[in-house]
């Protein structure tokens, strides 16, 4: 049967959602306890893959406690690691015990990046339901996920900005060999727009801790709240290939959306 949704409340970082139908005469699934979950334990997931409602795809967990991320935002969760098929269409679905509780999500958007790079047969990834529910709950009491704060900017992590530099034929200074994020975009509401950092800069350090990739601004920002002033240290390549480097601060936004 068809139901009409209400979008309540979505993160883009964990590629979670909350959706409303009204309905009667539904029973609810009922949430396992994933802690207690076993290596070998037999699952199934559910989903409708090439809009084939109702699909049950049949697996074990073949891996507890797998830190992995999404592909899109490097967002790192606790997943388990299942041979049951997660195909885009059940991405989304409920992974079950044989009790029918449901003990994970599963999501075509996270990939180990050290052993999956989406050319593997039998090596699905759901993120564990006592990892998801404080986020699910959060969704549900107000749209988007609490104490978080965002830059405001698309960014390049180091080793993909030197790939994409020799994808063009362009040799990236030596200074920046490890060390330093490139700027793609600034959103329309980040506060480095108020600073002169231009997209196509580097943003080499914050807070006197360098970065290199999200992990490294993750640890530099931990523990600070929306209107926080952050330190960097960034520079400009000069056309003559040398980095003019320049320091500037600027503020934390509030993190309603799951984007960086």
């Amino acid at each position: 049967t068809p139901y009409d949704a209400v979008l309540v409340g979505h993160d883009t970082k964990t590629d979670l959602a909350v959706l409303k139908i009204s309905a009667n005469g539904l029973t609810p699934a009922q949430l396992g306890n994933s802690d207690q979950v076993q290596l070998g334990e037999t699952v199934c997931a559910l989903g409708n893959p090439e809009g084939l409602s109702g699909s049950i795809s049949m697996g074990i967990i073949s891996g507890m406690n797998r830190k992995v991320r999404a592909k899109s935002t490097n967002f790192e969760m606790d997943c388990f690691q299942t041979d049951a098929a997660i195909s885009p269409g059940n991405s989304g679905g409920a992974l079950v015990n044989l009790c029918g509780q449901v003990i994970g999500i599963t999501s075509s958007k996270y990939g180990s990046s050290t052993i999956f790079d989406g050319s593997y047969e039998g090596l699905g990834f759901a993120i564990t339901i006592n990892e998801a529910l404080p986020i699910i709950q959060e969704l549900m009491e107000q749209g988007y996920v609490g104490v978080r704060v965002r830059i405001g900017i698309q960014l390049l992590e180091n080793e993909n900005a030197h790939e994409d530099a020799a994808a063009h034929g362009q040799t990236l200074p030596k200074a920046l060999d490890g060390i330093g994020v490139k700027v793609v975009k600034l959103a329309e509401d980040s506060d480095l727009r108020n600073t002169i950092l231009k997209e196509g800069d580097w943003i080499l350090s914050m807070n006197g801790k360098e970065v290199s990739d999200y992990d490294s601004i993750n640890a530099a920002i931990a523990g600070m709240s929306a209107g926080d002033s952050v330190h960097c240290r960034c520079a400009s390549i000069q056309e003559n290939g040398t980095l003019k480097t320049y320091e500037i601060d600027f503020r934390l936004l509030e993190d309603k959306s799951g984007e960086y």
